[in-house]
């Protein structure tokens, strides 16, 4: 087991110089934390712990998964959008989501009939851009 020394200051201005790279891994390419940190540290000579990166994370607000009600919300949007004859396609954080994981995750998070009634529409979420595909 190796031991790793890490400058906090250090690596917090390298971690800002390296955010697009960081990004493109973990949410284009969509690799894990531990994959992030190997290719990071082969090829571009940058170390850094599991906890900067995971800080880093929340600051630039990069997420994998998504809440249950933000999937409500482009359920009830896509709806909306077709019942107009309207195709949509959906980003979340800049990157355009599947068609398959979109219809999958909004059977896993759909909402009844009955609640839909009881709760009305789902909030508004700005940060969630819905288009025409292009």
């Amino acid at each position: 087991m190796s031991l790793k020394l890490v400058d906090k200051a250090a690596a917090k201005t390298e971690m800002d110089k390296h955010k697009i790279t960081i990004q493109d891994l973990y949410l284009k390419e969509d690799r894990t934390l531990k994959e992030i940190m190997d290719i990071m540290a082969g090829s571009y000579d940058f170390v850094a712990t599991k906890t900067q990166y995971e800080r880093h994370f929340r600051k630039w607000g990069f997420r994998k998964n998504v809440n249950p009600s933000v999937w409500k919300f482009i359920n009830h949007r896509q709806s909306k959008r077709k019942r107009a004859g309207k195709e949509s396609d959906v980003y979340i954080d800049g990157v355009l989501v599947p068609k398959d994981k979109i219809r999958k995750e909004i059977g896993r998070n759909s909402v009844s009939t009955i609640e839909k009634y009881r709760r009305g529409n789902p909030p508004y979420n700005r940060s969630i851009p819905m288009t025409k595909p292009g």
